[in-house]
């Protein structure tokens, strides 16, 4: 089953986590597009980072270097010589990163990001509707869940709703439609759930909640069987549904 990295940072969920967290539901399936887009997002970071002198750049480098190293066992056995090393094979390799995103990143990811947008939120859709035949006492099909979102997107965008379109989104976003769809149902709810900068899919400070949700929702997935078949097929499988690691979930809130 496919594991999100999740850097949590020295307090808590961090940018990078949340960023993580976003590769992964625009790419469930393609790991070439999941190099493109941290390419794209170490672009923004670059493009922040240009406003902030050569200076100040480096001492938030050597900064947050140095509190890292300082927590480690042997904190007491470095040396201020180490210390500065280290900093700088820090800012060096990132600077180098930066190079590379300004060489490799370019509008089409752009684009493929506003696709993979629609293409996640058909997906969680459909799930959403699987759920809601579930918890009715309803049969769990696939195909009348399909029709019936179908039917209620077509107003605003039939092209975009047809059946066969949400049925290849359900395809191909299936791994991780159990969090679009905790996007969709946070958003829905409107209990001040705040959406993400730009491409990201959420706050920074909403990421616990969202991925509590998202958790809750991928359980119930991997539980519920469709009716259609005989032999036992759950919404979701274990085996490509993506999640965040057990130390992460058991620290998220409870999903209410």
């Amino acid at each position: 089953m496919p594991e999100i990295e999740f850097f949590e940072g020295r307090a808590g969920v961090s940018p990078l986590a949340l960023e993580q967290v976003t590769r992964a539901m625009l790419a469930p399936k393609d790991e070439k597009f999941r190099s493109e887009l941290l390419l794209f997002y170490v672009r923004e970071q670059a493009e922040r980072l240009a406003r902030i002198s050569t200076d100040e750049r480096y001492d938030r480098y050597r900064r947050a270097a140095e509190e890292d190293i300082l927590k480690a066992p042997d904190a007491a056995s470095v040396s201020p010589e180490k210390l500065e090393i280290i900093s700088l094979q820090t800012k060096f390799a990132f600077d180098e990163l930066l190079a590379r995103a300004r060489d490799e990143t370019s509008e089409p990811v752009e684009a493929a990001i506003v696709a993979s947008w629609r293409e996640g939120l058909r997906a969680g859709s459909v799930f959403l509707e699987l759920l809601r035949q579930w918890s009715n006492h309803e049969p769990v099909n696939r195909k009348t869940a399909i029709a019936e979102v179908s039917g209620r997107g077509r107003g605003a965008s039939p092209r975009g709703w047809s059946a066969k379109t949400l049925n290849n989104a359900f395809d191909g976003w299936r791994p991780v439609c159990h969090m679009w769809a905790a996007l969709i149902d946070l958003r829905t709810q409107n209990q001040g759930f705040r959406t993400g900068r730009n491409w990201l899919v959420c706050d920074l400070a909403e990421l616990p909640r969202f991925l509590a949700r998202a958790e809750a929702f991928r359980d119930a997935g991997l539980s519920i069987e469709f009716s259609e078949h005989k032999g036992a097929l759950t919404i979701l499988s274990a085996d490509d549904t993506w999640h965040v690691p057990a130390r992460v979930r058991a620290k998220l809130p409870d999903d209410l």
